[in-house]
């Protein structure tokens, strides 16, 4: 047996490079944040455990038990996979803390159920405070999926709107470039605006690029609503007074290189001077925890209070919602899968994102118990 370690910026990333040049027969040992001494090579260490392979197993299992060669050789790469497994889930547990594989009471359910929040994309720490919560609750039997989504549920802040609240409701998106804001804009004023016959106004602060305003002017005439160019903080401040009449105003931002963090707080400032607008922070479901941590503190000017997700059609899996809105300790206010108008738009409320969250394992459940 050899031993060997492999860095990365995430586990899953070290462990994707492990299998890659040792193959899936491999076992993972270990998995822990990298020490000072090797923070150079990646956030987080794996050590893997290369074994050479017994091809003579099966055939000596099949002559004892008198079972034919292939349906034993089988048997035996299904409990050396199951092994494997087990051993992962025990070294993650390890790291994570808080779910002991010596825990009395754990029953291989959790375990399973584990690997499932894992492979959803929820972190380690979660998903192990989250099992330990159903396990000090009053006893749980049978179908544990019920009992993850309440305490998931829980977990996140709902999204109040202060839609109604005010007159008019000024809305503004912020985020990187490409992550899809001004057409959750457009979603937005046909589903929150035009669709309930209210008056729209539609405001650009893209002064940065060549052309940066057009595309939202277009929209603007297509859609027979208002639409006006502000470029600062005094014009800003101008088109929102111009505009109390309307029932929704809705205020479209350029993205930011995250390099120019002059034109970043100059954006935010310009939006600050109205502490009626209500900030929405738009990232893209696709990316990945650190890439979306790394976006909300270069945006941080902006004090967002507010999460957007677009692009959910992009996404393996979307347990990073959660992630990351436990980490900002932020609620999600909409959700956007897709660029249809204004369909690929929804409220996000607890229920709905742990839903989403958790659909596949739900699947694999049902499945499993058939």
């Amino acid at each position: 047996m050899t031993l060997k370690s492999y860095f990365a910026e995430s586990v899953e990333s070290a462990v994707s490079l492990a299998r890659l040049e040792l193959g899936a027969e491999a076992m993972l040992m270990s998995s822990r944040r990298t020490g000072p001494e090797n923070r150079h090579l990646g956030e987080y260490e794996v050590v893997f455990a290369s074994i050479e392979a017994e091809p003579s197993f099966g055939r000596e299992l099949s002559r004892a038990a008198g079972a034919p060669a292939p349906v034993v050789d089988r048997l035996a790469s299904e409990v050396a996979e199951l092994k494997r497994q087990l051993e992962r889930t025990a070294s993650i547990f390890h790291r994570a803390g808080g779910f002991p594989m010596s825990a009395a009471g754990v029953g291989p359910e959790f375990f399973r159920l584990f690997s499932w929040l894992m492979s959803l994309g929820l972190e380690p720490e979660i998903a192990s405070n989250l099992l330990t919560a159903i396990r000090q609750s009053a006893e749980p039997a049978g179908d544990l999926l019920p009992l993850v989504r309440e305490e998931l549920r829980k977990l996140l802040i709902p999204y109040k709107a202060s839609e109604g609240a005010a007159k008019p409701w000024v809305l503004a998106l912020v985020g990187p470039p490409g992550a899809g804001k001004t057409t959750t804009l457009i979603k937005l004023a046909v589903s929150r605006g035009l669709a309930l016959r209210k008056r729209v106004h539609l405001v650009s602060t893209d002064a940065q690029r060549v052309g940066g305003a057009d595309q939202l002017r277009t929209y603007a005439a297509v859609l027979g609503v208002s639409f006006e160019a502000a470029d600062g903080k005094a014009a800003l401040t101008q088109t929102i007074e111009s505009h109390r009449h309307c029932d929704l105003i809705l205020i479209d931002t350029p993205g930011f290189d995250l390099r120019h963090r002059d034109l970043i707080q100059e954006g935010a400032d310009a939006l600050g001077a109205q502490p009626e607008i209500e900030t929405h922070l738009v990232l893209s479901a696709s990316a990945r925890s650190e890439t979306l941590r790394r976006l909300e503190s270069a945006y941080e000017p902006f004090r967002a209070a507010k999460l957007v997700f677009t692009k959910l059609d992009e996404a393996e899996a979307y347990g990073t919602l959660i992630n990351h809105a436990l980490w900002s300790r932020k609620p999600i206010s909409f959700l956007a899968d897709g660029q249809s108008i204004p369909e690929d738009l929804q409220a996000a409320s607890p229920g709905a994102i742990v839903d989403l969250v958790l659909g596949r394992v739900a699947e694999e459940v049902a499945a499993a118990a058939a």
